[in-house]
């Protein structure tokens, strides 16, 4: 899948938006720095990669919200990850 220059304009036009709609909630994001100190500690680390992939509930809000959206599909995410190994 490759994203237009018009599908990622789209998305740097609601950048502040998505910004806002993606914080972690206090205690949650308290949680995860600790877990995240575990691993670097654990495996001695300072780079940490992690994917979240919310292919179910929330296409149907993103759907309705923003004018294009074109989910990636499995290989999309393969490939990204194969990228930054």
């Amino acid at each position: 899948m490759v994203i237009t220059t018009k599908q990622w304009q789209v998305i740097f036009d609601k950048r502040d938006e998505l910004i806002k709609e993606f914080q972690w909630k206090p205690q949650l994001k308290q949680s995860i720095d600790e877990k995240l100190n575990e691993i670097r500690t654990n495996y001695n680390t300072s780079t940490i990669v992690a994917v979240h992939v919310g292919r179910t509930d929330y296409f149907m809000y993103i759907e309705t919200y923003y004018e294009y959206f074109f989910p990636a599909n499995a290989s999309y995410y393969i490939a990204a990850m194969d990228y930054f190994r």
